[in-house]
């Protein structure tokens, strides 16, 4: 299993950054190097918090295209965007690619004084692949492009502040 746990300070506010994330997700893909789009399949409100329903596609390339011959995969995540606790907690419910895995993770903003800090966790576990691909050799390396993904998010989202 990979994991990911990293952070960032920006120089929006928590809430402005988080609101940002949640209500400019698919507008924002641009800022994600290895997601051609996000397609919202459902969002509703419970009890405070935003429930979401997305459908991301990647456009293959490099390495990913030995497991994605055709270029090209999608997968559904299901969110919990909770404004109270400027928490956001994600999991990977199908995935449409020759790949199966498990992948779930949570987003902490923290308030600092000026910006906030954007703590990411994530657990990623490939449970098969196509034959003659390693699985340990599939997981670090999906877990650095989601990582790196996230943090290029947030970084634009950051300098969408300015």
């Amino acid at each position: 299993m990979a994991h990911v746990d990293t952070s960032q300070r920006i120089e929006r506010t928590a809430l402005e950054a988080f609101e940002t994330a949640r209500d400019g997700l698919c507008e924002l893909t641009v800022l994600m190097p290895n997601i051609a789009s996000i397609e919202p399949l459902d969002r509703r409100e419970d009890e405070g918090r935003i429930l979401r329903l997305d459908r991301w596609r990647a456009q293959a390339d490099g390495w990913l295209r030995r497991i994605v011959p055709d270029g090209l995969a999608s997968w559904v995540v299901r969110s919990a965007w909770d404004p109270e606790q400027l928490r956001i907690d994600w999991k990977l419910i199908d995935v449409d690619a020759p790949i199966d895995i498990a992948c779930t993770g949570g987003i902490v903003l923290r308030e600092l004084h000026p910006g906030a800090m954007v703590a990411i966790e994530g657990h990623l576990h490939v449970l098969r692949t196509p034959l003659l691909v390693r699985r340990q050799w599939v997981e670090p390396r999906l877990m650095r492009m989601v990582e790196h993904n996230l943090v290029s998010f947030f970084a634009g989202v950051n300098r969408d502040a300015a």
